[in-house]
């Protein structure tokens, strides 16, 4: 891209195409680790430990689907004269 808003738009076309494929495989984990996080039965004490990780981190991964394309596009942007 030669210009900023050149940049801004390939990013945000490049958002519009990601962010359901990653959403959907975010919320998929995170409905699948609820049934091990609330389990109370046998088994649990071991398997909530584990579980609780991983749900924290697709939680983040919420987060970093929003920052990651921000600071990679303001790191490009500085390499870009507009004058």
């Amino acid at each position: 891209p030669a210009t900023r808003t050149e940049l801004r738009n390939l990013i945000v076309q490049a958002g519009v195409r990601r962010i359901r494929p990653a959403v959907m495989t975010t919320l998929t984990t995170i409905i699948a680790l609820l049934p091990v996080i609330l389990a109370s039965g046998r088994g649990s004490e071991l398997s909530r430990p584990m579980a609780l990780p991983v749900f924290g981190g697709m939680l983040i991964e919420f987060m970093t689907m929003l920052i990651v394309p921000v600071v990679y596009g303001w790191w490009l942007e500085r390499g870009i004269d507009d004058s």
